[in-house]
């Protein structure tokens, strides 16, 4: 998994560019579902799908389909893409 932001920097400040590689196993982390969990407090959130399920079906579909671009944003000012 790849997280790449381009950001232009305001009036005489230097422009920010950086990507973060992180490795899809993080997906099965309770750490990381722990903390989706405690930011969405909504009581008509559907239960969740474990973590490893969600790991196995991405590992099989990039192993069949090669990699996807999950979120493609691009403004006047920034660019954010993270590819699975």
């Amino acid at each position: 998994m790849k997280i790449m932001v381009k950001a232009k920097g305001d009036d005489g400040e230097k422009d920010i560019a950086f990507a973060i590689h992180l490795p899809l196993a993080l997906i099965k982390s309770n750490f990381v579902w722990n903390q989706i969990a405690s930011k969405t407090q909504d009581d008509n959130q559907p239960s969740t799908i474990p973590g490893k399920e969600i790991y196995r079906f991405l590992k099989s579909y990039i192993k069949e389909n090669g990699h996807f671009t999950l979120v493609d944003v691009d403004t006047k000012d920034a660019k954010v893409k993270i590819v699975i």
